[in-house]
């Protein structure tokens, strides 16, 4: 979620708060430790980051900085939600709840890119080959590469970002549960 967050200039807020005991409740717990283990070799692609041209020019998120561009793999996630309280019907897809999020794919495709020099997962550091023609970049992740989570291949750019105009936040495609910072 961080990934997609940031790819759009907005912040995650985690809305949990303790119990009357001042526990914190498990399930938040085993979040947090999922993302801080992730944070450690990837947190360099949300921290200090910019959204770069998701949707508009590329089919995953992608976040910048100087001089490198990151592109986050999103996981194969399952269609329906586990675990729902037998009262909870409103929402049962994760689509439902995240209407623009891209389906699961192994190919990068990514129009009007900067010519990147390297490429590699953030995760590994295998490099990571790919192809670049008409300011297109098209870049496979292997299969066997994929973790259960996000993964984050970094960019490092021979040139820049060309400036483009600014979008509204109007424009942008974000579901009404987050707000750009």
């Amino acid at each position: 979620m961080v990934s997609i967050l940031r790819a759009w200039g907005a912040n995650l807020l985690a809305n949990v708060g303790p119990r009357g005991d001042g526990s914190v409740p498990q399930p938040a717990l085993d979040c947090w430790t999922e993302m801080a283990a992730w944070m450690k070799y990837s947190g360099e692609s949300v921290r200090d980051t910019t959204p770069g041209p998701w949707p508009q020019d590329v089919n995953l998120p992608v976040t910048r900085r100087p001089g490198a561009a990151y592109v986050h793999f999103l996981p194969n996630l399952p269609e329906d939600l586990a675990g729902l309280p037998p009262h909870e019907t409103t929402y049962t897809k994760i689509r439902q709840i995240i209407q623009p999020l891209p389906g699961f794919t192994d190919t990068l495709v990514w129009k009007n890119c900067p010519k990147p020099a390297r490429a590699f997962l953030l995760r590994s550091g295998a490099e990571l080959p790919f192809h670049y023609e008409n300011q297109t970049l098209t870049l496979t992740l292997p299969s066997d590469l994929r973790s259960g989570s996000v993964d984050v291949v970094k960019l490092l750019l021979d040139q820049e970002f060309s400036p483009r105009p600014a979008q509204s936040d109007a424009d942008r495609p974000m579901p009404g549960i987050i707000a750009p910072h």
